[in-house]
């Protein structure tokens, strides 16, 4: 089995990520500057994808107009502190994940 890792930026709109911003500066600290967010893809595969398929999920997951928004590593810059936010999935989306 191998997992892959896609990602694509950013994962709110500028209005949601401005709205974050304000209550993340209310709530922890007004000295935040900023927020960065991306979607990461995790995509386990039972063998080795060919490129064919490669380019087919490159396509489904990127953005048709902006596909340098699309990477197969992380644009968030790590010398930064970084919080992960994800859901924890229930056992519905853990079955299809699997299926």
């Amino acid at each position: 089995m191998s997992l892959l890792h896609f990602y694509r930026k950013p994962a709110l709109s500028l209005s949601k990520k401005d709205n974050l911003l304000s209550t993340v500066r209310q709530r922890i600290s007004p000295e935040i500057q900023d927020i960065e967010t991306e979607y990461c893809f995790n995509i386990e595969t039972s063998e080795p994808l060919t490129s064919q398929e490669l380019d087919t999920l490159h396509w489904l997951l990127s953005e048709t107009f902006e596909p340098e928004n699309f990477s197969d590593t992380s644009f968030l810059d790590h010398h930064y502190g970084i919080a992960s936010a994800e859901p924890a999935p229930d056992n519905k989306m853990r079955f299809f994940a699997n299926a």
